[in-house]
């Protein structure tokens, strides 16, 4: 069960999701669906070599459960 519909509300299996290339690393993608355009949920792994990028229209908001770094916002460490 990857992302399942059922009467109005989505359930996902996150660890079950194939891994996608990002500009941080590789993501798993929850919630991506066509009839889903309110929020998504990636669960990602940060590689060494992570390149700055940006959103227009999405708010991302960063829950780190393992290791170490920094996020970088408005250019500021």
């Amino acid at each position: 069960m990857k992302t399942e519909t059922k009467r109005g509300y989505l359930v996902s299996q996150v660890d079950e999701i194939d891994p996608t290339p990002c500009p941080c690393g590789l993501s798993r993608r929850a919630f991506r669906v066509p009839e889903n355009e309110t929020a998504s949920l990636h669960m990602v792994e940060i590689s060494e070599d992570a390149r700055t990028h940006y959103h227009k229209t999405t708010t991302e908001i960063y829950y780190v459960l393992e290791g170490e770094g920094f996020l970088e916002l408005d250019g500021e460490k």
